[in-house]
């Protein structure tokens, strides 16, 4: 039978520090079994086995992807893309927040994709997510691809999940993402917050000095965790 690729929203995340880990044979294995149950959970999440989300992991990175059928009305296929940014928010908080956690960069767009289970994912979209996490997303975020922003951001229930950054980019905005389900408390706000500094000590460059570039990554990081707490703490204040 004749492979062909089809339109799908593909979500491509990569786990940061992940180097660092390999490199210590301890923290190598405890990273294996970190990421073992991250990707367990993330299965978990896919309640219904008939809404046919793909998810792929190998080494340190996450392929989630949901095709798009162009004969589909237009609430369903709203509901698929939802689906997936939906997953990929409860993957990078549930990536944060757990013991032995870690930070998350990634992007999403919608385009020609191909995936088997057991074999093989291949297609334009997957090159353009790769791309665009390893050029254009720089922090730890997941971002939306610039291209396909205008369907992100004409329908109110997808424009709901991702929020504009300083520099213009749209990103998934994952902490708001999870007050759908859950709202963070404090205690978890403040877990995630640290991972800005889990692992410095392996972070340094080669001259021992704390790296520019990673410090930039903690610091968007910081800053992001403490306005979405800030967001939290006044929504739930008590109305006078």
């Amino acid at each position: 039978m004749t492979k062909k690729t089809s339109e799908y929203i593909v979500a491509y995340i990569d786990m940061l520090g992940t180097k660092s880990r390999m490199k210590n044979s301890e923290k190598n294995q405890l990273f294996l079994n970190t990421l073992y149950k991250r990707f367990n959970n993330i299965k978990k999440q896919v309640k219904d086995p008939s809404s046919k989300i793909d998810l792929k992991f190998f080494s340190d990175n996450l392929v989630i992807a949901k095709k798009l059928v162009s004969s589909q009305k237009p609430q369903e296929r709203v509901s698929n893309i939802r689906n997936v940014l939906s997953l990929a928010s409860y993957f990078q908080y549930d990536s944060a927040v757990c013991d032995n956690g870690f930070l998350v960069r990634g992007a999403v767009t919608i385009g020609d994709f191909f995936v088997e289970k057991g074999s093989i994912v291949y297609g334009h979209a997957l090159d353009r997510v790769y791309k665009l996490e390893r050029d254009i997303a720089i922090y730890p975020r997941i971002i939306i691809d610039p291209k396909e922003l205008p369907e992100f951001k004409n329908n109110e229930t997808i424009r709901s999940y991702i929020s504009n950054d300083f520099d213009g980019i749209y990103f998934l905005n994952y902490l708001k993402n999870m007050k759908n389900q859950k709202t963070p408390s404090d205690n978890e706000f403040e877990k995630i917050k640290k991972m800005g500094y889990y692992d410095k000590k392996d972070l340094h460059d080669e001259t021992g000095v704390y790296a520019d570039k990673v410090y930039q990554k903690c610091s968007w990081h910081t800053n992001y965790v403490n306005r979405e707490q800030g967001n939290s703490n006044t929504n739930n204040k008590p109305s006078s």
